[in-house]
C-alpha cells in the first residue's frame, strides 16, 4: 500500500513488462516545466521589444533554458521520449528543443526588436510552436498515464493552417495507428483519447489505478434487469464489504485524492457498446475514484447500505 501511494505520488506506476514488475516514469511534469521555460522565454523577448529595460530578464530566461537543454541532451531518453509521442508526417515537423537553444540565443545577438516586428519574429514564431509540441508530449505523457494504455498514444496530427488541427492515435506498431480522437483543442482531444482508451480495455484489465482517484464506478450485473440507486439507473456486477470500501476511501485520501468530475457515463456507455453488454450503468460519487467490482451478484438493500456507506464517508447526504 505505502509502495502504490510513493509511486503515485511521484507520477510513476508499476507495469509488467516481460515476466517482471518495472517502474514507469511519467515524463509529463519534466515536459511541462521545459514547455515553462520556453514560453518565458518567448514572453521576455515579447517584453523586450516594447521596453528595452525588458532584456535582462531576456537574458536570464535565455540563460536557464541552455542550462536546462545541455541536461535535457545529456539524458538522451528525455528527446526520445518527446519525439515518441508524434508519428507519422508529424514526427518530421516537430521542432527539437536544440533548435529553440538557437532561437532564443539569437534573440540576443544585438539587434533591437521593434514592437511591430516583434509578433512575426521567426525565432519567437519556432519558440512558441515548440513550447505547443513539447506540452503536447506532456498531455500525452498524463494521458497515458490516466488511461493505463499499453498501446502508445502519440500525435498523428499535430498541425496548424488557418486554424490547430490535433489527432491522438494509439500506436499499434512502427507503422500502423488506430485513431482515437480529433479536434481542434489540445486538452479536449487527449482528454477524448484517453476515454477511448479506457473503452477500449477489456473488463479484466480495469484498474484503480487508471482512473486516478476521480469517482466511485461500480459497475453490477443483476439477473432481474436494471435498479435504481440515488436516480440512476444500473445493472450491478459486485459485492464488496465495508471494511473494502473504507480501505479504499482510506487509500484515496492518503494520495491526496481530489474532486475531478468525468462523464463516466458516456465511458461506460462506449464500453458496453463495444463489449455487447446492455445492462451496465455508472454510480458517480464525487471524491473517490472508480471502484470496480468483479464478484458475485448483491441485493438492492447491500448495494445500497454500500453506497450510503461511502457517501457518508465523504460528506454527501444520501
Amino acid at each position: 500500500m505505502l509502495r502504490e501511494n510513493i509511486l503515485q505520488a511521484a507520477g510513476k506506476e508499476e507495469v509488467q513488462r516481460g515476466g517482471r514488475r518495472a517502474i514507469d516514469v511519467s515524463y509529463a511534469p519534466y515536459f511541462h516545466a521545459t514547455a515553462k521555460l520556453i514560453r518565458d522565454v518567448a514572453a521576455a523577448a515579447l517584453a523586450t521589444g516594447r521596453h528595452k529595460s525588458a532584456r535582462a530578464r531576456l537574458v536570464m530566461k535565455v540563460k536557464a533554458l541552455t542550462l536546462h537543454a545541455a541536461d535535457w541532451q545529456r539524458g538522451r531518453i528525455s528527446q526520445a521520449r518527446y519525439k515518441a509521442r508524434f508519428a507519422g508526417d508529424t514526427a518530421t515537423t516537430v521542432p527539437e528543443l536544440q533548435e529553440g537553444v538557437e532561437w532564443a540565443v539569437s534573440l540576443l545577438d544585438g539587434r533591437t526588436l521593434l514592437p511591430s516586428h516583434v509578433t512575426v519574429d521567426d525565432r519567437i514564431g519556432g519558440l512558441l510552436r515548440l513550447e505547443r509540441c513539447i506540452r503536447g508530449a506532456a498531455v500525452l505523457e498524463a494521458a497515458q498515464s490516466e488511461a493505463g494504455s499499453v498501446e502508445p498514444m502519440v500525435w498523428t496530427k499535430f498541425e496548424r493552417v488557418d486554424r490547430w488541427l490535433f489527432e491522438v492515435s494509439f500506436r499499434r506498431s512502427p507503422d500502423d495507428w488506430l485513431p482515437a480522437a480529433q479536434g481542434q483543442d489540445l486538452l479536449q482531444t487527449a482528454a477524448e483519447a484517453t476515454v477511448s482508451a479506457i473503452c477500449g480495455r477489456a473488463w479484466a484489465t480495469w484498474s484503480f489505478s487508471q482512473f486516478l482517484r476521480t469517482a466511485l464506478l461500480v459497475p453490477i450485473l443483476r439477473p432481474h434487469g436494471p435498479d435504481i440507486v440515488e436516480g440512476t439507473p444500473m445493472a450491478a456486477w459486485g459485492q464488496v464489504s465495508g471494511e473494502s470500501l473504507e480501505a479504499e476511501i482510506a487509500r484515496h485520501r492518503r494520495a491526496g485524492g481530489r474532486i475531478r468530475l468525468k462523464e463516466f457515463h458516456a465511458l461506460l456507455h462506449e464500453h458496453v457498446a463495444r463489449g455487447g453488454f446492455t445492462n451496465v450503468e455508472v454510480v458517480l460519487i464525487p471524491g473517490i475514484r472508480p471502484i470496480v467490482l468483479h464478484t458475485r451478484a448483491m441485493s438492492g438493500a447491500e448495494l445500497d447500505d454500500a453506497l450510503r456507506s461511502v457517501a457518508e464517508s465523504v460528506g454527501i447526504n444520501s
